[in-house]
């Protein structure tokens, strides 16, 4: 039976036409109910100019919520234990911030990397599996003067906060059952 189940599967794939890039977006996130967001800020030299991971989460936390995405907490506060959500309903969105600030202090390099991160299953696989996948990525790079790392940072965060928002909008339509029909 599974391997009828493979042949179907090889068979449909080799007549499916190629989708588009917005019906691929549509296809990852519209299954969605909301997001988790985890930060990292690791740039060597960064910490004196105070661009703290809690202050990126706390950023793009506030963005996502005015723009109505379901922001959820897998730590609460307090001594509540860690909330368990639908891995195939909740997504995790990583924020990292990586560069360095040059030792003389005249020039500081940035990247801003947003992904979202979702537990994917393996169609393909002799038995049921499930992955851990990158489905959404945007990425942003400045050289700048270190005075102006963070104030760069956190409006580049919020150009890619804005992109994830539009595509998470465009997927959430309840217009469109098969998804945008543009790029």
């Amino acid at each position: 039976m599974q391997e009828l189940l493979q042949r179907t599967w090889v068979q449909a794939r080799r007549a499916t036409p190629r989708k588009a890039q917005a019906a691929i977006i549509h296809e990852w996130l519209a299954p969605l109910a909301g997001v988790v967001i985890s930060a990292r800020v690791d740039a060597k030299g960064v910490e004196r100019y105070r661009l703290t991971a809690a202050l990126v989460k706390q950023t793009l936390e506030r963005q996502l919520r005015e723009s109505g995405i379901e922001v959820l907490d897998a730590h609460p506060p307090g001594n509540s234990p860690p909330v368990q959500h639908n891995p195939l309903t909740v997504a995790t969105l990583c924020v990292e911030i990586l560069g360095i600030v040059r030792s003389d202090g005249n020039v500081a390099a940035m990247c801003i990397l947003l992904k979202l991160q979702q537990e994917v299953a393996q169609v393909a696989a002799a038995t049921p599996n499930f992955a851990r996948a990158d489905t959404w990525q945007r990425a942003t790079f400045a050289l700048v003067t270190p005075r102006d790392i963070r104030m760069c940072c956190l409006d580049s965060l919020e150009e890619l906060a804005g992109l994830f928002t539009r595509d998470w909008l465009d997927a959430h339509d309840d217009q469109s059952e098969e998804g945008p029909e543009r790029l």
